[in-house]
């Protein structure tokens, strides 16, 4: 079976924080970086690739997908108006963004 290492990054001017999920091997990794797509590279090279990468758009545009994009990485970037939200999801935090962005 061919499987991918999903990650959400939520992306900012001074960080980004990733979630990585492995379905196949159950694998969760969490981390913050500065934002610099470099080191957002770095980060994603400990994972096998296949790799699935999206973040949602904002005042950061395309800078980081171009990067990514670049290195072979599929990178997604959506609209944040177009993301499912639960009823009731109210807590807003960089890491669990990050989550919902990767569990999608």
């Amino acid at each position: 079976m061919f499987e991918h290492t999903f990650i959400g990054l939520d992306v900012h001017a001074v960080n980004v924080v990733g979630h990585a999920l492995n379905p196949a091997t159950g694998e969760i990794s969490n981390h913050t970086m500065a934002s610099d797509p470099a080191l957002v590279l770095e980060w994603l090279g400990r994972f096998t690739p296949p790799l699935k990468v999206v973040y949602e758009s904002g005042p950061s545009g395309f800078v980081l997908a171009r990067y990514l994009r670049a290195a072979g990485i599929n990178c997604v970037v959506a609209a944040s108006s177009k993301l499912l939200r639960a009823p009731g999801d109210r807590i807003k935090t960089d890491r669990r963004d990050a989550r919902v962005l990767a569990e999608m």
